[in-house]
């Protein structure tokens, strides 16, 4: 084994801070050729649990291991896996069974130590001395985007409002079974230009006050506080549920008069329930089909049967030919939790004889299982749930194997995003249009560009301003979030020298208002806080003619 003195290692992370669902570049150099190294990343959770991940690789004939590219002979995943350090986080050895790692505070980073170790290692990391170590913020909160908590009208939410100031279109934010109010979801979704509204529907302050569930109508005032916001879009509003909240999403989206919404999304859930039926309704219907539960060798809970088979009454089900609104269904095949499968099948038949098929979207994956998340977040099998019928501590098998669950949630991901702004960004024409995919396409496409080619840029050390110049002719009107993504994430890739050129010549061809530029600018100067020559970019700014927004940035 090389001498610790004699192996200098350094370590790069870029970007070192950035929202939970963009990817990093994890790059070692200075190691001696053909060492085995293990990457490691550790992350303490707020409830106090430590996760761990690492991967075995070998440097090649300069002493460098690029994780992008290189491929991991072993640890928690092989092969070529850029985020494998964080979609295979798992609890450290000696953790209680049953866990499932989820942001509490969102208003505060997901810390992750990414640590090198000399040979391939696989336990006792807290005992070695790394070769090297740098700590990675992973935030669900962009700079600027806004926290309010709503408690109008008996509700508990939180909206987040996107930096700048709008009106942005805005979206209901549905979990499932588990209660309690819950933002990671809403945070990044408003991170990336939605306004979204996070909603506690099942143990929210009224119902733990007078031990009542809430009816519909708890909704559609959330729906309202969405609608009669000032910096929202009333026009353009959307619901999203996971799991029981699919269940609502469905409902409301076809059978409330006050709800009008454009677009829906339902990831891992069902149309069936009693149509007549309240929340409390729904409940008790599936606690009467209790009988159906299994459970595994491992004395998991399966409730998948609890709704099958799918019923033929339109009593039991939700009318899905009378939904107006295009529909995004995820569907992870390994549920174990819910028929999510099965429900897409016969809501595409009924929609299909009903004529508005074209409305929906189905995106099913092979082996992946029921809590399909944003991306990167680790997959959990199983977890311990608390039922809110009996208020029980259980282990609920939610299904999935690892790396399928894990690129399933990517995927589903990015489409969701589109999907959504596709949809609630589009003017009179559900289910948006073919020149309005291709302009939202080819802005994902540029974003795509500038993460793959991170790691090319960090050893040339810059970009041209025509990169930044052709960003700005092709992205559309309505996509300016993706615009501050591509460049943020240019800048953070930049020396000194180019950050000016790049940004002004940006801004300069950008067809947007000069609020949302300011609202880049202020987003790139949060998150490169060492840039501080500001003289420079107004003088800058002022030759290029943008007299106001050089006042209103630099002033």
């Amino acid at each position: 084994m090389m001498d610790r003195k004699q192996c200098i290692v350094k370590l790069l992370v870029q970007p070192s801070r950035g929202l939970v669902d963009e990817k990093f570049i994890i790059l070692v150099q200075k190691a001696l050729p053909g060492y085995q190294l293990t990457v490691h990343a550790l992350h303490k959770c707020e409830d106090g649990h430590s996760w761990e991940a690492f991967g075995h690789y070998i440097s090649n004939a300069t002493g460098t291991v690029n994780v992008p590219e290189d491929p991991s002979l072993g640890g928690t995943y092989s092969g070529v896996e850029q985020m494998g350090l964080l979609w295979s986080l798992r609890p450290v050895s000696g953790s209680k069974p049953g866990l499932r790692l989820r942001k509490m505070n969102v208003q505060i980073p997901m810390e992750v130590t990414i640590s090198v170790y000399q040979g391939h290692q696989t336990e006792g990391f807290m005992d070695q001395v790394p070769l090297a170590s740098v700590v990675v913020e992973r935030w669900f909160m962009a700079p600027g985007v806004r926290r309010i908590p709503i408690t109008e009208d008996g509700l508990t939410a939180t909206l987040f409002l996107p930096p700048g100031p709008g009106p942005f279109p805005g979206l209901l934010d549905l979990w499932g079974g588990g209660g309690q109010l819950v933002e990671y979801r809403a945070s990044l979704l408003a991170s990336h230009g939605i306004a979204s509204l996070a909603l506690d529907y099942l143990t929210p302050k009224i119902t733990m006050e007078t031990r009542k569930m809430v009816d519909l109508q708890y909704f559609e005032k959330a729906y309202k506080v969405l609608e009669q916001h000032p910096q929202v879009n009333g026009s353009s509003i959307g619901m999203l549920g996971l799991s029981l909240g699919t269940t609502i999403t469905l409902k409301m989206a076809v059978y409330s008069q006050v709800m009008k919404l454009r677009c829906a999304v339902c990831i891992s859930g069902s149309h069936v329930q009693p149509v007549d039926g309240s929340l409390e309704d729904i409940l008790t219907y599936m606690n009467q089909n209790a009988s159906k539960t299994r459970v595994s060798e491992e004395n998991e809970f399966i409730w998948r049967g609890l709704l099958l088979p799918v019923p033929s009454d339109l009593a039991s089900k939700v009318d899905m030919g009378r939904l107006k609104c295009p529909l995004l269904v995820v569907v992870g095949e390994d549920d174990q939790n819910w028929p999510a499968s099965e429900s897409a099948m016969d809501m595409k038949e009924m929609m299909e004889k009903a004529g508005n098929s074209h409305l929906l979207t189905i995106l099913s994956y092979p082996n992946a299982g029921h809590l399909i998340e944003p991306p990167y977040t680790p997959h959990a099998r199983a977890s311990l749930f608390r039922s809110m019928a009996t208020r029980e501590k259980m282990m609920a098998l939610w299904g999935g194997e690892t790396v399928a669950h894990s690129r399933a949630q990517e995927d589903a991901w990015r489409k969701l995003l589109v999907f959504l702004k596709e949809n609630l960004y589009s003017g009179r024409n559900p289910g948006g249009g073919k020149r309005r995919r291709g302009c939202l396409e080819r802005a994902e496409s540029w974003l795509g560009l500038v993460e793959s080619g991170s790691s090319l840029l960090l050893r040339l050390g810059g970009t041209p301003p025509w990169v930044a110049k052709m960003a700005a002719k092709t992205l559309p009107p309505g996509t300016a979030d993706l615009s501050v993504r591509i460049l943020s994430q240019a800048v953070l890739v930049l020396l000194p020298r180019d950050v000016l050129s790049v940004v002004v010549v940006y801004l300069a061809c950008c067809p947007w208002k000069e609020e949302m530029m300011c609202g880049a600018m202020l987003e790139v100067n949060n998150l490169t806080p060492d840039w501080q020559n500001l003289s420079a970019l107004k003088r800058c700014l002022r030759s290029q003619k943008m007299v106001k927004l050089s006042i209103k940035f630099t002033d």
